[in-house]
């Protein structure tokens, strides 16, 4: 439970991010993870069906974490940018 409440939270922090303006009037657009959430029936038939779901949401899950992992890793890369060119600056003067 407390996984997806925040995964939830992080994709909503990320949609924000992404949609956000950036210097020099570019809009910068952050492509949306490709991950299949997989659909859950009504009730499972058999064994076999239970354990197909299972698989598929644990594939889900682990393409949503990497999402987010390369997500985190975009915005520490895009920070330390941001850091360079303050540094930069900084010397200029």
């Amino acid at each position: 439970m407390y996984f997806k409440l925040l995964l939830c939270f992080i994709l909503v922090i990320l949609h924000i991010f992404a949609t956000e303006q950036v210097q020099a009037g570019n809009i910068m657009i952050y492509p949306s993870p490709s991950c299949s959430r997989p659909y859950k029936p009504y009730q499972f038939n058999s064994e076999w069906e239970l354990q197909s779901f299972k698989d598929d949401y644990e594939r889900y899950i682990r393409c949503m974490q990497n999402y987010i992992d390369d997500a985190y890793d975009d915005i520490r890369q895009i920070n330390n940018a941001i850091d360079d060119a303050v540094m930069q600056a900084k010397r200029d003067f």
